[in-house]
Order: structure tokens, then sequence, then C-alpha cells
């Protein structure tokens, strides 16, 4: 019965496992901080508008308040 080979796996060290691990993980970080940077301009155009239409709306108001 013939016998199956065993992979060998040679191992990195770790030092080099470590630095691209944390390279890696600050690219992800970056990249989560560009979403987060993206929807918070988001929101801000967003609050802007909400701002700019109520202050539109107040003016209606207090116009066709001193119409009365």
């Amino acid at each position: 019965m013939p016998t199956a080979k065993k992979k060998v796996v040679k191992k990195k060290s770790t030092k080099i496992n470590k630095k691209s691990e944390i390279k890696n993980l600050e690219k992800k970080i970056d990249i989560l901080y560009n979403r987060l940077d993206a929807h918070i301009n988001k929101i801000d155009n967003v609050y802007a508008r909400l701002e700019s239409n109520f202050s539109g709306i107040e003016k209606l108001l207090s116009f066709f308040r001193l119409k009365k």
C-alpha cells in the first residue's frame, strides 16, 4: 500500500507575518476612515439642505404672519 507524501509547510518568520498583518490592518483602517468621511460629508450636505429649507419655511411663515 503506497503512503501519501506529507506536505511540508515552511513557517515564515513571525516578524514578517506581524509586519504584513499590521500593514493589512492599516489598509483596512484607512478604507474605513475614507468611508466614514464620505458618510459624514453626506450627512453634512443633508443637514445643510434641511437648514436652508427650514430657514426658507420660516421666512414664508413670517411673511404670512405679517400679511394678516
